[in-house]
């Protein structure tokens, strides 16, 4: 008998070969939605769960490596605390700020410059800090300015000369416009 003379609405009457062959197709196809309606959706699950445990034994070996140094960390907090104290005690007060900024027109007078201007600027509000800008016009001879640099380098208190430009007048006085800040610390909220 060949497959086209097979009778689809009288099976029984196949041969036993083809009955066999069609009987197993049938089963193939009752296993394989058996499997995908009863055991994908469950096999997704388990890989997600798989997967979410890896992740989840990753975190705990990193807090594990954390806790594990806890003691060292909370040495190294304590130096990062004293060394943020001794910081801040470098920087001045708001009280401070104007007797500061008195030192730096003193230090330059008494260096022999010749002040243009002294003006303040807007204070700038940062993460830890307030910058206090003073915009400063100086006229001297280039001794003059090094020794005033050197000697706001001395002070207790941080102040950085900034945006320094210098233009010559002649051959010996020089014409510096700059920007001194310092710093205040904002105390955190609590």
């Amino acid at each position: 008998m060949n497959v086209n003379e097979l009778d689809f609405e009288n099976i029984g009457s196949w041969p036993a070969l083809f009955k066999g062959i069609f009987l197993i197709i049938i089963a193939g196809l009752i296993v394989g939605g058996f499997y995908y309606f009863m055991f994908s959706d469950q096999l997704q699950s388990l890989e997600q769960a798989q997967n979410k445990e890896v992740e989840i034994k990753r975190q705990f070996e990193a807090k594990a490596a954390l806790a594990s140094n806890l003691d060292a960390y909370r040495k190294q907090m304590v130096e990062i605390e004293g060394l943020l104290a001794e910081l801040v005690k470098k920087l001045p007060s708001k009280s401070e700020v104007s007797t500061l900024l008195d030192n730096v027109n003193f230090i330059g007078s008494d260096n022999g410059l010749q002040f243009k201007r002294f003006k303040p600027s807007a204070e700038i509000e940062k993460e830890f800090s307030v910058e206090v800008p003073y915009g400063i016009e100086m006229i001297g001879t280039y001794d003059q300015i090094g020794q005033f640099s050197a000697d706001i380098a001395k002070l207790p208190r941080i102040i950085i000369l900034d945006n320094i430009n210098i233009k010559k007048i002649d051959n010996e006085t020089l014409n510096v416009e700059l920007t001194a800040k310092t710093y205040t610390y904002k105390e955190a909220k609590k």
